[in-house]
């Protein structure tokens, strides 16, 4: 069997990122280690999606018999939805599994999906093996972390989604993806030591992502697998001189951040030429206090950046977005600190929050101003599904982004000094915005007028707006109203495929009613 792993990138900096730092997806190359241990062939796929998808199949190695497809946010939906069109037309044959925040999050509304055979929620590194082995011998039955479209179109749903315990052995290969990008420019290696995070912000999924899944979600690799690991990288990439562990906060369990680092200073101490590290971690009160000396010892292994989030410099807004406790003194003597030891600083900021104000944007400023860090990172706050946040601007009516918003991050920008390419991030981001915004007008626009046609009893009008909803959203409700709307118009093949559609999704007396008396009266119609 071999499986293709298709990574939709989310944005021309995520592209960047990806071609010129050889920053892999994370996700796909584990799911890749596995199969490859389970003797499985892999080879990656990578499409962005502000870019053509005409010809992207035709890079393929071989025809594969599974897509596994990451679809990493709202925003890559639509793209993907394309893609997965084209993969239909092109293997009529080949099953396709998508996994990824998104679908993770919004798993109700993905399946649903004509195209797609099968949906990961949560961690994927057992549950894709499982499937390919039930893809290879056509059986399929109930399995932990996947919802799975059996032969008969029944919807086969995981009585549960668990995490994995022990997170040292997963491999992960980062193989599939050189043809994307030279290895020999690459300086920096992306090593994973925790998944999870001990923090519940309101815009972060996170806590909609812990609660898909049972056991528990903050997880530490063991300090031996992390070591053997950057072995392996002396040996597959000798140039690489920066290792960037990627963990959502490394001061979060402070026992075994000091055990790790003092394993490393044991590895680089034997080094003709020392290896250099990057983290990232929150500066908490809590941190300063009780590690008075934390920037001499970073130096001391060899750390040489260190990334942190302000996200506001209100503390007001802090504590209604539910950050871990820091006050901007905090960032302002860390930053300091770290500058004392040459050590590089980066502080994010997050723009765009619902109840963003001058004076609040005035106090973000100041502190960055005072803290003085080498490099300040600032994100959008997107709302995304399932979380806090997002639920909090919908059920008050709050746009994304506003004019108000735009001007104060510009304002914002310009006093910070901030890098050109971050502004044309941020254009970016709000091409995001508006494509999406106005995906989601259409949408509500399209809803209302099939609403409307539909009860009307026109029932041909109501079905186009229905089918140009489909092209964004599979909710279960389009297809059964659909359905009723093609029944009433006399198309009865057509309305038991939307049936039977939202029917192997959730049993509905109504609905299989319904189908039966198409049924029926196809039938009286063939003989007539």
């Amino acid at each position: 069997m071999h499986i293709c792993c298709l990574y939709v990138v989310c944005n021309d900096r995520e592209k960047f990122t990806f071609e010129k730092l050889g920053y892999v997806p994370i996700g796909l190359s584990y799911l890749s280690g596995a199969l490859k241990q389970a003797g499985y062939t892999t080879e990656g796929l990578c499409n962005n999606v502000n870019a053509p998808i005409d010809g992207l199949l035709d890079k393929l190695e071989k025809k594969p018999d599974i897509f596994a497809v990451t679809i990493p946010s709202l925003y890559s939906f639509p793209k993907a939805q394309e893609l997965l069109e084209q993969i239909r037309n092109k293997f009529k044959d080949v099953k396709i599994i998508v996994g990824g925040l998104y679908p993770t999050l919004c798993s109700d509304n993905v399946v649903l999906n004509k195209n797609i055979d099968a949906v990961c929620i949560g961690e994927g590194e057992r549950a894709i093996v499982e499937y390919v082995r039930q893809v290879q011998n056509k059986k399929y039955y109930k399995t932990d972390n996947l919802w799975i479209k059996n032969n008969d179109g029944t919807l086969l749903k995981c009585d549960k989604s668990v995490f994995i315990d022990d997170i040292n052995n997963i491999p992960m290969d980062r193989q599939i993806w050189n043809k994307w990008f030279h290895n020999e420019k690459m300086n920096k290696y992306f090593l994973v030591i925790q998944r999870g995070c001990p923090y519940r912000c309101l815009y972060c999924a996170n806590r909609a992502f812990a609660e898909k899944s049972q056991g528990q979600y903050l997880r530490y690799r063991s300090v031996g697998s992390v070591i053997e690991e950057i072995k392996m990288i002396q040996k597959q990439y000798p140039k690489m001189d920066t290792i960037e562990f990627n963990a959502d906060n490394a001061f979060a369990d402070m026992d075994y951040f000091f055990s790790l680092f003092e394993a490393l200073k044991k590895f680089n101490s034997i080094q003709s030429k020392k290896y250099k590290f990057e983290i990232t971690g929150n500066c908490t009160d809590k941190l300063l206090a009780d590690n008075k000396n934390i920037a001499e010892y970073l130096k001391e292994v060899n750390i040489t950046k260190v990334a942190f989030s302000l996200e506001s410099g209100s503390g007001e807004i802090r504590k209604r977005l539910n950050r871990p406790y820091y006050t901007n003194e905090n960032i302002i003597n860390f930053c300091h600190m770290l500058k004392k030891e040459k050590i590089e600083t980066c502080i994010a900021l997050m723009y765009c929050y619902p109840f963003e104000t001058d004076e609040t944007c005035k106090e973000t400023i100041e502190c960055i101003k005072k803290a003085k860090p080498d490099r300040t990172q600032i994100t959008f706050m997107r709302g995304l599904p399932k979380t806090q946040l997002n639920e909090y601007m919908v059920e008050n009516g709050i746009a994304p982004i506003t004019l108000k918003d735009a001007y104060r991050y510009i304002k914002m920008a310009i006093m910070l000094k901030i890098k050109w390419s971050q502004l044309l991030g941020f254009i970016n981001d709000i091409k995001n915005e508006i494509f999406i915004y106005r995906l989601m007008q259409k949408n509500k626009k399209c809803k209302e007028l099939a609403k409307f046609y539909f009860d009307k009893s026109d029932f041909k009008k109501a079905i186009q707006f229905f089918n140009e909803l489909l092209k964004t959203d599979t909710s279960g409700w389009i297809y059964g109203d659909l359905a009723i709307a093609k029944m009433n118009t006399g198309d009865y093949e057509g309305a038991i495929k939307a049936f039977d559609v939202v029917l192997s999704y959730e049993a509905n007396e109504i609905h299989r009613q319904k189908r039966e008396e198409c049924l029926l009266k196809l039938k009286i119609k063939k003989a007539s």
